[in-house]
């Protein structure tokens, strides 16, 4: 599968809310390995408020997301978005599940135009 899956993104939170961005228990039940995927690409555009300190993050399971792990994916995630236009592409490689949350700062974002993909490319864009 080279084709990006293009995905839906969540509402936007509100103060200090966190909502999951992707969760592959959900999107791909048969795990990432099985779909092929190796990517996960979050594109967040004109971004109004920035996230709390360490508001993108990433966990991993090996359970069908019964337990999640917390993990940085390679110093990728566990990092404040700013305002405007941010793009995080996160290496989930042999991962067989991964979520990825975010959480508001103080005042949530008003401006929410977030775009989120998945798909067995390369680290290059």
């Amino acid at each position: 599968m080279n084709f990006p899956i293009r995905l839906g993104a969540p509402a936007a939170p509100g103060n200090n809310a966190t909502v999951t961005l992707f969760d592959s228990t959900v999107t791909f039940p048969a795990g990432l390995q099985a779909s092929c995927i190796r990517f996960v690409t979050i594109d967040f555009t004109n971004l109004d408020q920035a996230s709390a300190t360490a508001g993108l993050k990433g966990y991993k399971s090996v359970d069908r997301g019964l337990n999640w792990r917390e993990d940085d994916f390679g110093a990728v995630l566990g990092v404040q978005i700013p305002t405007g236009d941010t793009t995080v592409k996160i290496y989930v490689g042999s991962a067989q599940h991964v979520k990825i949350t975010l959480t508001a700062g103080a005042t949530g974002p008003s401006a929410w135009y977030v775009n989120i993909t998945a798909d067995s490319g390369s680290l290059t864009r």
